[in-house]
C-alpha cells in the first residue's frame, strides 16, 4: 500500500563487458546495453463479493481493501450473463464496455455493504443479474474488479399470461392461463 502512487518507478539498467577481459587481438568496441523499464504499482483487488437477494433486493458485501488510500468503491450491475474480461495486469478495463451500469458509489473504505433494490423498481422475473465491484484511490485511480457474482430471478408467484373471453352473455365463460 505504501507504494501506490501515480507515477510510475523507474528502473535503468545499464550492462557492458568488462575491459580488463578484453584481449588486445580483439574488437576494440565496447559492448553495452540500456534498457529502461516502468513499474506502475496498482491496488490489489477488491475481495471477497457475496450477494443475498431477498424480497424484491439484493445486498452485496464484500471485504474492506487494505489500503488506506482506497477511499470508496464504485458498484456495477448487469442484467444478463457477463463476458467480462479484465486486463488482470493493469486493471484498465472498463466494467461499461461489457454491459456493466454503475449504479453507486458508496465513500470510505470501511463502507462495504450496499442494497440494490433497482431504484423501487424490483427486479424482472427469470433475469440473470450480476455485480462486481472496484475500489477508487485518493488518486482516481482502481483496482481490479471483484469476482462477478450472479443469481436469476425466480417466478415464486402465479403470474398470469393469458386471459380471453370465451363466451360473452348472460352467462359466460372467460379462459385465464
Amino acid at each position: 500500500c505504501e507504494h501506490l502512487k501515480p507515477q510510475f518507478y523507474q528502473v535503468d539498467l545499464y550492462a557492458h563487458d568488462n575491459l580488463s577481459y578484453r584481449d588486445s587481438a580483439g574488437p576494440t568496441e565496447v559492448l553495452s546495453v540500456h534498457k529502461i523499464i516502468k513499474i506502475t504499482v496498482l491496488p490489489r483487488p477488491v475481495e471477497n463479493l457475496t450477494i443475498s437477494p431477498g424480497n424484491g433486493q439484493v445486498t452485496l458485501n464484500w471485504d474492506p481493501h487494505p489500503c488506506d488510500s482506497v477511499v470508496s468503491y464504485e458498484i456495477y450491475r448487469s442484467f444478463g450473463s457477463s463476458s467480462y474480461n479484465e486486463d488482470t495486469v493493469c486493471c484498465s478495463s472498463d466494467p461499461a464496455s461489457s454491459g456493466f451500469t454503475l449504479i453507486a458509489t458508496n465513500d470510505g473504505n470501511g463502507n462495504v455493504t450496499y442494497t440494490d433494490d433497482n431504484g423501487g423498481q424490483g427486479f424482472p422475473f427469470g433475469a440473470d443479474i450480476c455485480y462486481m465491484v472496484r475500489g477508487v484511490t485518493t488518486t482516481r485511480d482502481f483496482t481490479c474488479a471483484t469476482n462477478i457474482e450472479c443469481f436469476e430471478i425466480e417466478k415464486e408467484l402465479a403470474v398470469l399470461v393469458k386471459d380471453s373471453i370465451d363466451v360473452t352473455g348472460a352467462v359466460g365463460s372467460i379462459r385465464v392461463e
